[in-house]
């Protein structure tokens, strides 16, 4: 441990630096023991983590790397993932995040498609051993040098020496960061592919920055320490490390998510911010009160309204909440809520308005305008948009309008304040007998049942109907299993007859993705496999 408390408020740069790396020489330089990152029983200063960086930077371009350059990494959130990306953004080269949920095939197309100039990987996650993998991947011939194998489960602060091929002095390190412009991409992150191969988006070091500097001014923390445990191919899962570090905060690494472990974490650490998506506030509320939370200061979350219960815990908590609309495509969120936002409110599904830098209009499927107080396809437009699809031209020509504004393919709907409501994507809404069938409206409902946690709707052809619900749920843990007839009675009790699903599937645990969202795509498949099939 080198790091020790430094008392009173941090002052930030006034202008945003040219590159993120900036941002960790600025802290370093200013407050070299203030604590940086956490992962176990680690702890990094800003002086200890820039010297750390600039190491692992040397040995980069030692084994061949430069500006441009793409350099994967098959990782957890660790202390390697942190000072890895920091490194290559300090000599330009394009972090590509791998997920060790990924089988070999998956991770095979990500390292090809990006073009990977090296590739490091964690000897091994929960009980699965990757060297031979590594071994399989290290055989293609774009990499410059055999793949990096990082033993062990305790952070190993000399990981990138096996990389080191001779000495780099410091003439050569600032050849390569005099190189940087602040409009060049800092990272490939790769989408779902829910409708087709997956598409790596290159996302700027400069829009991603604004990005998160905007994200600091809205929430006005009076210190940063939050928990990262999201994947590092997401787009979060970078952002996170990436909101701290730009402040001077400090970053508390976890290798997988998991309720208890992180609401311990947050007890222990004293963290005063959490983002999570819908789905890990939802696993965390049996725990709430098991916890001491009063550290946090605010608390934000993402993928849909929190259930009515579970705002109440966080005001009992006395957190503030807010929540967000967000792409990887506009390098995190675009739309925020105010942290005043009434409760009742939120619960309606309310995204906030754009923030400082971004525009947004709705329009029709026709692309004309919607008038306030109307519904239609958010398109978007600002300084944090992503620079295209990598090695896909038609792909990122076809994502933007004619005049030059991103298409998200989701429904909101414009209040006379200026804020918006989500409604749904346009490729989860559906028709059902003529009315247009908005699935989250139906979760919703479904939520607030006492024994059920997590809630998914999707369509299944239907003779008569064209399409009709089809509701996956998972049960509160120890709360017993309802019935898909009580489910249906439940629905109809709130719902019109015509949204009410016509079946029903209980599931001890609903699929997760990498990024911790419900896989719909997953589940919409299940359905089709048992229409006529299922009560």
């Amino acid at each position: 441990m080198d790091t020790e408390p430094v008392p009173g408020p941090l002052r930030a740069p006034e202008r945003q630096l040219s590159s993120l790396v900036s941002y960790l020489d600025y802290w370093s330089e200013r407050v070299p023991q203030r604590e940086a990152v956490v992962d176990g029983e680690c702890r990094l200063s800003y002086g200890r983590l820039a010297g750390l960086v600039d190491r692992c930077a040397r040995a980069f371009l030692s084994a061949g790397a430069g500006p441009g350059d793409r350099i994967a990494m098959l990782t957890t959130p660790r202390l390697e993932f942190l000072i890895a990306f920091l490194a290559m953004n300090r000599i330009g080269a394009v972090w590509v995040g791998l997920n060790p949920r990924h089988k070999l095939a998956e991770l095979e197309y990500v390292v090809r498609d990006c073009g990977a100039k090296l590739l490091l990987g964690i000897e091994r996650f929960e009980e699965r051993d990757f060297r031979e993998d590594l071994r399989t991947l290290g055989q293609l011939p774009q990499l410059l040098a055999p793949p990096l194998v990082i033993e062990g489960e305790r952070p190993r602060l000399d990981f990138f020496d096996g990389l080191q091929t001779g000495c780099v002095n410091d003439r050569q390190l600032e050849r390569a960061a005099a190189l940087l412009t602040s409009c060049r991409p800092i990272c490939v992150v790769y989408t779902s592919g829910s409708a087709g191969e997956p598409k790596g988006a290159l996302l700027s070091d400069h829009g991603f920055v604004a990005a998160h500097l905007r994200w600091a001014a809205h929430l006005a923390l009076s210190e940063v320490r939050l928990t990262v445990e999201l994947s590092i191919d997401h787009v979060d899962g970078l952002g996170r490390p990436l909101f701290a570090l730009l402040q001077g905060g400090t970053v508390i690494l976890q290798r997988r998510f998991d309720p208890r472990a992180t609401l311990q974490c947050i007890e222990r650490e004293r963290a005063t911010f959490w983002f999570a998506e819908l789905t890990q506030w939802i696993k965390c509320r049996p725990y709430l009160a098991d916890y001491d939370l009063s550290s946090l200061e605010v608390a934000g979350y993402v993928g849909g309204p929190l259930p009515h219960d579970l705002l109440l815990a966080l005001k009992a908590i006395g957190v503030r909440v807010f929540t967000g609309y967000g792409m990887t495509e506009v390098s995190s969120a675009a739309l925020l809520t105010d942290l005043d936002t009434p409760w009742e409110v939120l619960e309606e599904a309310n995204v906030g308005r754009p923030m400082d830098g971004i525009m947004a209009r709705l329009v029709t499927a026709e692309g004309e305008p919607v008038h306030k107080n109307g519904e239609g396809f958010l398109q978007l437009r600002g300084d944090t948009t992503f620079l295209g699809y990598l090695n896909h031209p038609e792909a990122t020509a076809g994502a933007f309008s004619d005049d030059g504004w991103f298409c998200t393919g989701d429904l909101l709907r414009e209040r006379g304040d200026g804020t918006f409501d989500f409604i749904g994507r346009a490729d989860q809404t559906f028709k059902s007998g003529g009315y247009n069938i908005y699935p989250r409206e139906i979760e919703l409902v479904l939520e607030s049942h006492h024994q059920i946690a997590c809630a998914v709707v999707v369509s299944v052809p239907d003779d008569l109907f064209q399409s009709v619900g089809h509701a996956f749920v998972e049960p509160v843990e120890g709360a017993g299993r309802p019935t898909p007839g009580q489910l249906r009675s439940y629905c109809r009790a709130s719902l019109a007859n015509y949204k009410v699903p016509k079946s029903f599937t209980v599931l001890d645990r609903l699929p997760i993705l990498r990024n911790e969202k419900v896989d719909r795509v997953r589940l919409g498949r299940w359905a089709l496999s048992e229409h006529g099939r299922v009560h």
